[in-house]
């Protein structure tokens, strides 16, 4: 789950009552996922003083309910009022599971490179940002690309008797 929150959301520019907030993106290439799927986000919750991971269609009770939790939140920082996300790190997050699921393992860094290792060594980093080579992609250039073209077994047959 940590490697997924770390590379999949991307802080957009937008905010949340003045903090910042991050938006699920398509894990492939980077991209918004647009109108088809509801992306996922991590914002910061006021009510409880604390950074949760949550998701619009994901409710922690049913709609009809009073017993679902603030902010509808599926994972939770611990309390905090830091602007930075990033200073949840070393804090164990909380899962809700029906009930609040103690010390889960979340880890939040900045998703941005410094070196070229931090690009799998595939790849160069520019302006904090990886930039992959031909034969890899990905936010740390962490996937190998697959062949550009593919035949099936009947390709080259086609068309003889």
């Amino acid at each position: 789950m940590s490697h997924v929150l770390q590379q999949s959301l991307k802080d957009k520019g937008g905010n949340h009552h003045g903090y910042p907030k991050y938006i699920e993106q398509n894990k492939h290439d980077g991209t918004n996922y647009g109108h088809t799927v509801k992306p996922a986000e991590i914002v910061y919750c006021a009510d409880i003083g604390s950074w949760v991971f949550k998701h619009p269609d994901i409710f922690t009770a049913p709609i009809d309910s009073n017993v679902q939790n603030e902010c509808d939140w599926l994972w939770r920082s611990p309390h905090t009022h830091n602007y930075d996300i990033s200073t949840t790190i070393d804090g164990a997050w909380e899962a809700w599971t029906g009930e609040v699921k103690l010390h889960a393992q979340v880890s939040v860094t900045c998703n941005q490179c410094s070196e070229h290792s931090d690009c799998n060594y595939h790849g160069t980093c520019e302006d904090k940002k990886c930039v992959c080579g031909d034969s890899h992609f990905g936010e740390s250039c962490e996937f190998e690309s697959p062949c550009t073209f593919l035949a099936s077994e009947k390709a080259h047959t086609l068309g003889e008797s």
